[in-house]
């Protein structure tokens, strides 16, 4: 027995993490040889767990043990300091041996983890809230095999997002993932639903042995199967803030892995319709924004995208080979008519593209041609002083290295000249 005992006397044997808080428990052990042995243990103990700058607190944890000639019966808590609490309990029929109980029935819930505590793991300005719980139970039988069922869930979710321009958030009105682990495999099924953004749905099965000692078999058979359909509300303005506003849209995904955990096979289709955005450094408005592609093994064809934007509309395809995922190679076309790509007071310009591009992450190649119908220029101001030639060199002050180009760019493009092509600016009237 010990009473008020400082978990800090273990802290020179665990120099991983350092502990403090206290505990007070019985242990009574009877070894009646190989065959025969009865443990009794009854734990209560306060703990707080430093890794690095983390913190965990335990306010409680409590263990109750018996394990004799009538078998093993096991019951345990952990209330954590900021939410959170899991209990556990297990059962067998197995009279106490020095060994582990064959077969050892069990089950693990939790509930009351805040969300709130992964604010360490999300972006700065990005805050949830809501509670976490599940529970799982399971068998652990001869040869270490196991058979394990369980569900988790988010419930009262929400995802906000602060910055100077406002607030955006969405709740998550179910999030509850149910998985089977059996025999050969793991599998399971995912419900989601983002407020008013849409739902989404996911089901998979992996090869994945249930035993204690377990790895993925490559040459198992992987099937999972997803679909989503979504609205776009505000989602994509705050994960990319600044480049957009008045995003808007539905996507759908309907989407399948087929194969083996080691050669995985790709298949679906993809659509994004009435979709808009605005530009607002470019002073564009994109409109009836229309994307329908698919999913072919490790390619990604987009088959059509068209938009409009001022009096024109663009047209194009694409497509993302991943064969190699270290080096993508895309290609595609784009073709438009009078598509307005500036439209400031001082800077108007529409063009009329008929490109093809095609590259990898260190080249691009575009060919083709661009007319340019409209291009006006009318007072346009550069801040600052007028600045030296490039040719000028001031003695006294070191010359600063050109910046390298992020990936090489291979231009063969024939430009035309429309009628309305003015410039107006520091005196100059030409056309």
């Amino acid at each position: 027995a010990w009473r008020n005992l400082s978990l800090a006397h273990f802290n020179p044997w665990i120099a991983a993490v350092q502990l403090e808080g206290e505990s007070s428990g019985d242990l009574q052990w009877l070894l009646g040889g190989a065959e025969q042995m009865d443990l009794y243990a009854d734990l209560r103990a306060t703990a707080r767990v430093q890794h690095g700058s983390e913190d965990l607190v335990l306010d409680e944890v409590l263990v109750d043990l018996a394990w004799d000639r009538q078998g093993l019966e096991l019951d345990g808590q952990v209330d954590f300091g900021l939410g959170g609490q899991v209990r556990l309990a297990a059962e067998s029929p197995q009279p106490g041996q020095l060994a582990l109980p064959d077969p050892l029935n069990f089950r693990v819930s939790w509930d009351k983890f805040l969300l709130e505590r992964l604010e360490g793991f999300v972006p700065a300005g990005v805050e949830l809230e809501g509670e976490w719980l599940g529970n799982l139970d399971g068998r652990l039988g001869p040869g270490s095999i196991l058979a394990v069922e369980g569900n988790s869930r988010v419930s009262e979710g929400f995802l906000r997002r602060r910055d100077e321009d406002g607030e955006w958030s969405v709740a998550l009105r179910q999030a509850e993932l149910l998985w089977q682990w059996r025999e050969e495999t793991l599998q399971g099924e995912l419900d989601l639903t983002l407020g008013d953004f849409g739902e989404a749905t996911a089901s998979f099965q992996l090869p994945l042995p249930a035993r204690l000692a377990t790895a993925f078999e490559d040459d198992g058979a992987v099937s999972v199967q997803a679909q989503a359909h979504m609205r776009e509300q505000g989602l994509l303005e705050m994960l990319l803030p600044g480049l957009a506003e008045d995003i808007a849209g539905e996507l759908t995904l309907d989407a399948q892995v087929g194969g083996t955990w080691q050669d995985p096979r790709w298949q679906g289709d993809f659509s994004l319709t009435k979709a808009g955005a605005t530009l607002p450094a470019a002073g564009l408005v994109l409109d009836d924004i229309e994307i329908a592609g698919r999913i072919v093994e490790r390619r990604v064809e987009v088959e059509s995208l068209r938009l409009r934007s001022g009096p024109g509309e663009l047209t194009g395809r694409a497509q993302l080979d991943l064969e190699d995922f270290s080096a993508p190679v895309y290609s595609g076309e784009i073709k438009g008519r009078e598509v307005q790509v500036m439209n400031l007071p001082e800077l108007q310009i529409q063009v009329s593209p008929d490109l093809t591009f095609r590259g990898h992450p260190d080249a691009l190649a575009v060919k083709g041609k661009v007319h340019v119908p409209v291009f006006l220029v009318y007072d346009w101001q550069n801040e600052g002083m007028v600045k030296p030639s490039s040719d000028v060199e001031i003695v006294g002050r070191e010359s600063e290295p050109e910046p390298a180009r992020p990936f090489d760019l291979d231009l063969n493009v024939h430009v035309t000249l429309g009628e309305r092509v003015v410039l107006q600016a520091k005196g100059l009237d030409a056309r």
